[in-house]
């Protein structure tokens, strides 16, 4: 038997050693932080998600729900604020319920966006609230346009009744839009002129306080990012009028591979995602040059917990040129979609697209390493309506008659389209009307 002298020895040995394991352990998880956590759950089997995971899996539900055309977007975001767990972080919370009253605010106007917009913003909305949850990067977010009203300036009429121009759209207030007057080569600032009375609906002061167009105006052009999103034509009198043409096409489908990439405040990880997701996201924005229409397209791919592997890129596809002597006047198609998922397989996952897109198609992960070899996204393109002008100092038929229907246009524009009867004079929903009729 040990005696007492034996045994104190013993016990002062093991008091020493529970008192360094219990410091190791502690100065791990101070280093670690949640890093360590995760590995204890994943040694000891723990499956249970905490608050954060389980409101991503919240707002996945509200993506993909919002991906049904029949779906009420109020619904689904009342839903996703009642769903989120109690414990989880406030912001979360009061992002998802300032997503859903900048929706609410703009039903009670004249929006003048189509039934779908709403419905996919709001999506986008839940898409980049997640992202910004996992740490993934997301493309700066781009004011929409719907509705410029009028489409045009007729120079024409007397200046009481072409005092402003009105934009109608979303996200007006997230950054700097630039305004620019086209004169001959010269273009004139007057973004002071701009006024954002909500951030889904602009005005421009073309009033006797506001900017002054001249006889050689020709263009205002609104630039957002250093790139046009908007073009409004200023028509002199007499005017030489163009016929328009419409060009319907399908684009070929594209595919884009990301490259191995440093994630925001995590590591770069070993190209391998070992079944933790990854959490995929692609936006697609159709992007008109006027020579060109190109499609720009990012893709991002994350791996759910450590060792954090991650990739990301961004490429832009030329999808359409328009024949000799003419130029892109407008796309008349949807020009934003966006998708976002967390993969849980090998195989390849397709989604229904919006907008522009008929078909995102993704892997995710793979066998072996992921990152340049296994992890894509295709895109299946809808078929793509655009307005032609030909080139040169001419006016469209499909701009005068859009100003015509929004009581935009003067007496003496009104006379030229009637001595010019080898001219059809439609708008782009007229020219939709017809063609159904036609089929």
């Amino acid at each position: 038997m040990l005696g007492k002298s034996s045994i104190r020895p013993l016990y002062s040995n093991f008091i020493r050693m529970k008192k360094s394991i219990v410091l190791i352990m502690f100065t791990v998880f101070v280093v670690s932080g949640c890093d360590f956590i995760d590995k204890i759950k994943e040694f000891l089997g723990v499956t249970v998600p905490n608050a954060t995971e389980e409101a991503v899996a919240v707002i996945d539900r509200g993506i993909s729900e919002l991906s049904v055309a029949s779906a009420d977007w109020q619904d689904v975001l009342t839903g996703v604020l009642e769903d989120l767990p109690e414990d989880v972080q406030s912001t979360i919370r009061t992002e998802v319920s300032e997503l859903m009253q900048r929706g609410i605010a703009t039903t009670g106007t004249e929006l003048r966006c189509n039934v779908d917009f709403l419905r996919i913003r709001m999506r986008q909305g839940l898409e980049r609230i997640k992202a910004r949850i996992l740490g993934t990067e997301l493309p700066p977010l781009e004011p929409q346009l719907c509705q410029v009203v009028p489409s045009a300036i007729d120079m024409s009429l007397n200046q009481n009744r072409r005092n402003k121009i009105e934009f109608f759209g979303y996200d007006f207030d997230r950054t700097e839009i630039t305004v620019l007057l086209i004169e001959g080569n010269r273009q004139i600032d007057i973004s002071r002129n701009l006024d954002r009375p909500s951030h889904y609906h602009m005005t421009l002061n073309l009033g006797s306080s506001g900017a002054n167009l001249t006889a050689q105006s020709s263009r205002i052009i609104l630039k957002w990012g250093g790139r046009e999103i908007s073009s409004i034509g200023i028509i002199q009198p007499e005017p030489n009028i163009c016929q328009t043409r419409m060009d319907n096409f399908r684009p070929a489908n594209v595919s884009l591979m990301p490259a191995h990439a440093t994630k925001p405040g995590k590591s770069r990880g070993d190209k391998e995602f070992d079944g933790h997701g990854p959490y995929m996201y692609c936006h697609v924005k159709l992007i008109n040059e006027r020579t060109r229409l190109r499609a720009k397209v990012y893709v991002t791919a994350s791996e759910t917990r450590r060792d954090w592997t991650y990739g990301k890129a961004e490429r832009i596809f030329t999808i359409y040129t328009p024949d000799p002597g003419y130029e892109i006047e407008e796309v008349i198609s949807s020009v934003v979609a966006s998708y976002s998922y967390t993969d849980n397989d090998h195989a390849e996952d397709v989604f229904a697209g919006s907008g522009p897109v008929q078909k995102f198609k993704f892997n995710g992960d793979g066998g072996g390493s992921d990152i340049g070899r296994n992890t894509k996204v295709e895109i299946q393109f809808n078929a793509l309506r655009v307005q032609l002008k030909e080139t040169g100092n001419c006016v469209s038929s499909a701009m005068i008659r859009s100003i015509q229907l929004q009581d935009a246009i003067s007496p003496v524009l009104i006379r030229k389209m009637e001595r010019t009867p080898q001219i059809r004079f439609l708008a782009p929903s007229e020219y939709q009307l017809r063609d159904s009729l036609i089929q």
